[in-house]
């Protein structure tokens, strides 16, 4: 009889510690959510800009109804939009807690753990159709995390596959998997996603879109000095670009984004490229296409801030029907741009690389800017000349392929005795261009193409090594337009 009472009381102590372990798990994983909104809500204001009034995204907790083994929570997520109903995203999430949640000793999974969430979709006006076209009230994404005791998760995204008509827009999409391993107490991650297809068909895309072989990497770590690293890509096997008024697809063969950045405090660098493995019009093959674009020393909040100021003042001119600026704009570009040439930032297009398997074309422009000297202060001056005053360097190189562009110009024609005239022509053409501008300083021209580059540097220009004022320049351009 002792043994059994005994044995009952220790049960009982265990199931009150197990309860207490389990509401304490609770009580800590609601306040690491609560921790990621703010955090998420923080990067969304960062974007905007510092003292932007402007809406912004924003994600809220709606609802979060703790129990002893688990808890229930609604999120939504509201973005901005252009017209007057913002995009809207709910989720609504059942956090088992820990140390063992149930759900995931189900599963098979007996390792300690803070919690485990189960999270589906919401129906909102943004997402109905997207939930309706599932049968059974499935939800179309289902989001399952499980977060460890040592600031650790991982996530898993599962879209099932959708095909939706809607207002003559006929989306289809084979569903996929996107996943996220966080780390460093969640304040590094790893994304890895893959979908076959997605295609768009209907008046917003004039014909059908379709994208085959989509697969995205995405990883951001934070160093101990709290710079953050992040670095990605984008890459899809095969878009295709259908359209009744043209003869035949367009096809992207192996396309890619990828893009690189770090940022400490606001002062960001980063990298981005556009990459097309190979481009087709039907059966005119185009080549290869990659575009590329760098920046460094960029204060990211002053960027936002400019760029904001200047979509607004671009309404209002539009609006007043005017390109003159008001006292108050000129005064905040003049203060947002002079904070941003503080720093020196570098711009650049590079590389920007056209390639064919008769030759390649490239070009190239870099700006360097830097604060301008000998400004009056006082004196209004205008975003142009300003602009111009703090150009410390720029250079803009172009390189043109003969063999290319006479390739890619013939391409047009099938017949072949037609594709020879056409060849003959093209180099006619190339030849009387690029003597003119020779003959004007403008390019230096070789046996397989002609290439240029200016360069302005501390208020001089120089065209292939050569000086000319802006003046001089101007003329020759408008010569050789008219």
């Amino acid at each position: 009889m002792k043994k059994s009472t005994g044995l009952v009381a220790g049960v009982v102590v265990v199931a009150l510690a197990y309860s207490g372990a389990s509401w304490y798990m609770g009580k800590q994983a609601q306040l690491a959510v609560e921790h990621l909104v703010a955090n998420a809500n923080e990067g969304f204001r960062s974007v905007a800009g510092d003292g932007s009034t402007d809406p912004v995204a924003q994600l809220r907790i709606d609802r979060f109804e703790r129990g002893v083994f688990s808890s229930l929570a609604d999120y939504t997520l509201t973005i901005p939009d252009a017209s007057d109903s913002p995009i809207e995203v709910r989720i609504a999430d059942r956090l088992h807690h820990g140390p063992f949640p149930w759900a995931l000793l189900k599963s098979g999974d007996f390792a300690p753990a803070l919690a485990a969430s189960f999270a589906r979709l919401i129906p909102t006006a943004t997402t109905q159709a997207w939930v309706s076209s599932q049968p059974n009230g499935v939800s179309p994404l289902s989001i399952q995390t499980r977060v460890s005791l040592a600031g650790q998760a991982h996530t898993r995204f599962s879209f099932k596959p959708v095909d939706i008509k809607r207002d003559g827009e006929h989306i289809v999409f084979s569903g996929g998997l996107i996943t996220v391993d966080w780390s460093n107490d969640f304040r590094d991650h790893k994304v890895h996603g893959a979908f076959e297809t997605l295609s768009v068909a209907g008046e917003t895309v004039e014909g059908e879109l379709a994208f085959s072989g989509i697969a995205l990497s995405h990883d951001s770590q934070t160093q101990s000095d709290g710079q953050v690293r992040v670095q990605g890509k984008l890459g899809v096997s095969k878009i295709t670009a259908s359209d009744e008024s043209f003869d035949g697809d367009i096809v992207l063969d192996n396309s890619a984004v990828v893009y690189e950045s770090t940022q400490k405090d606001t002062l960001l660098s980063a990298t981005l490229r556009y990459d097309f493995g190979r481009i087709r019009l039907g059966d005119i093959d185009l080549g290869s296409i990659a575009l590329g674009g760098r920046a460094s020393n960029i204060d990211a909040i002053q960027m936002a801030s400019l760029l904001k100021l200047l979509d607004a003042i671009d309404t209002r001119q539009t609006r007043d029907d005017s390109l003159d600026l008001l006292p108050a704009e000129q005064e905040s570009l003049e203060k947002h741009f002079k904070a941003m040439v503080a720093l020196k930032p570098v711009v650049a297009i590079d590389p920007v690389l056209w390639k064919t398997a008769k030759g390649e074309s490239s070009a190239l422009i870099d700006l360097h800017l830097a604060p301008a000297e000998n400004q009056t202060e006082g004196r209004p001056v205008s975003p142009d000349e300003l602009l111009v005053q703090s150009i410390r360097n720029l250079e803009i190189r172009l390189d043109l392929s003969r063999p290319m562009l006479v390739h890619l110009f013939t391409q047009f024609e099938s017949d072949p005795a037609e594709r020879e005239q056409l060849a003959a022509f093209a180099n006619m053409m190339f030849d009387g261009y690029v003597k003119e501008l020779e003959a004007s300083g403008l390019v230096k021209v070789r046996e397989d193409g002609a290439s240029t580059r200016m360069v302005f540097s501390k208020g001089a220009l120089s065209v292939n090594d050569q000086p000319m004022s802006i003046e001089e320049l101007m003329g020759l351009v408008f010569q050789m337009v008219l």
